[in-house]
Order: structure tokens, then sequence, then C-alpha cells
């Protein structure tokens, strides 16, 4: 046996706590180390020296105040939020973290799904040549496509004024 496996067996050896096999394996052990054999004889002077004190008796009273303490103590009521309080942290933490995390995934899908619309809008023919007019500036399409914006707007502006009036 190595020496820390000696020294923690050492207090349940110098009381005879182990089966006759085992004390003969840690005797064989501390009489070939001085250490060991060092640390029981320390373990066992301060045995001899807690032996020695002399035990006292508490005085009869005193079970009677430390038994009225305790009764005292039950039935002085904590505050109304503190059994709240206890109430909660001890019984409904987890549902109520089980509940906070179903709404804060929910929540997030509702807004998720609210930010995407699921259908796209088709581009307007209007918005379609104007995007190929700013693509493609330099082109003989984009003049083709630029004049025809002209043409649309002018028409949609007379369309407007004749409904107008």
């Amino acid at each position: 046996m190595k020496c820390t496996e000696i020294k923690k067996l050492l207090p349940d050896y110098s009381v005879g706590a182990f089966s006759q096999k085992k004390r003969e394996a840690i005797k064989r052990h501390l009489d070939s180390c001085p250490e060991c054999r060092r640390e029981l004889v320390y373990l066992e002077r301060t045995s001899s020296l807690l032996d020695s004190i002399p035990q006292e008796e508490p005085p009869d009273f005193l079970w009677e105040r430390v038994r009225r303490e305790i009764v005292q103590q039950e039935q002085i009521k904590s505050p109304f939020w503190r059994n709240i309080i206890e109430w909660l942290w001890w019984k409904r933490i987890p549902a109520l973290a089980t509940g906070l995390a179903v709404l804060i995934l929910v929540a997030g899908l509702y807004f998720w799904v609210w930010k995407f619309p699921t259908e796209q809008q088709q581009p307007t023919l209007y918005a379609e040549i104007e995007q190929q007019t700013f693509s493609y500036w330099n082109t003989s399409f984009a003049d083709k496509a630029a004049l025809g914006m002209l043409v649309i707007e002018t028409s949609m502006k007379g369309e407007n004024n004749e409904t107008s009036q």
C-alpha cells in the first residue's frame, strides 16, 4: 500500500476498526515507513489529549431554552411575498421556464412568418421597364424603354386628367 492510502486509513486503524488481515497489512507498512508511523503517533497523542478533557454536563435549563427557541422560530410567520417567492422558486420554476421558452418560440415563429410573406408580388410592367432602363442605360434597348416609359407616363397622366374632370 502507498503512504497516501495508509494515511487515510490511520484514524480508523488507531481505534481498531479493520479486520485482522487489513490491520496486519497496515502494520507491515508502518514497520517499514517512519513517516506514516509518526503520523500514527500524532493521532494517538491527539486522541489521548481529547480523552483527558473532562466532559461537562450542560445545565438543565439549557435544553428547555433551546426547545423554546425552536418552537418560537417555527411559529414566526414569514411575510406573504416571501411565501410566494419560495413557492415559485421551489415548485414552479421548471414549469414557468418551459412556458416562457414555448412562448418565445411561438412569438419568434409568428414574427418570422409575418415578416416574410409567402406570396411575392409580381413586378408591374412599368417597374420592369424602369429596371431594364437603369441596368442597360447605354444600349439601344434602354432608349426604346425610356421612350416607352414616357409614353406610358403621359398616357397615364392623360387618363388621370380625363377621369378627374
